[in-house]
């Protein structure tokens, strides 16, 4: 949960995602 590294970082949505998925 990290809503300044998201939106600094794009690409961190993908992998929040990819986590959700893996777990």
């Amino acid at each position: 949960m990290r809503m300044k590294s998201f939106r600094r970082r794009p690409y961190s949505i993908v992998h929040f995602i990819i986590f959700n998925v893996f777990f």
